[in-house]
């Protein structure tokens, strides 16, 4: 998306952003990129090493837990919108978007679980 906004070395139609408030999938491609691809990588790093990064913790809107595994929230919520608001502007959904769909939920679910929470409490 990112190498050609115009969708053709994907075989997407650029008419799937016809509902959309942009016109080529570059912005989409750098969202994805970014948020679902290298910040994911962070994630684990983070959950893996649970390094103390201030400027980060910053963004964790529940101090009481390691940003990790906030961002592992933000992450699976994150992922279920994303689908969600793309089916709408596409109008159109495909096994693609109910299996990121339930890969989101998952992501949150398994976070949630209790052994989970405790592990990564601060307290």
């Amino acid at each position: 998306m990112i190498l050609d906004p115009s969708g053709d070395m994907l075989k997407m139609p650029i008419s799937l952003l016809d509902n959309s408030p942009i016109s080529s999938f570059l912005i989409p491609g750098i969202i994805l990129t970014s948020l679902f691809g290298v910040l994911p990588v962070v994630i684990i790093f983070a959950l893996l090493k649970r390094p103390s990064w201030r400027w980060v913790d910053s963004l964790n809107l529940l101090p009481d837990m390691d940003w990790g595994w906030t961002f592992t929230l933000y992450i699976g919520f994150g992922q279920v919108i994303w689908i969600s608001v793309q089916t709408v502007i596409i109008n159109t959904a495909t096994l693609v978007h109910l299996f990121y769909t339930l890969l989101g939920v998952s992501i949150v679910a398994v976070a949630l679980l209790t052994p989970v929470r405790v592990y990564f409490s601060k307290e």
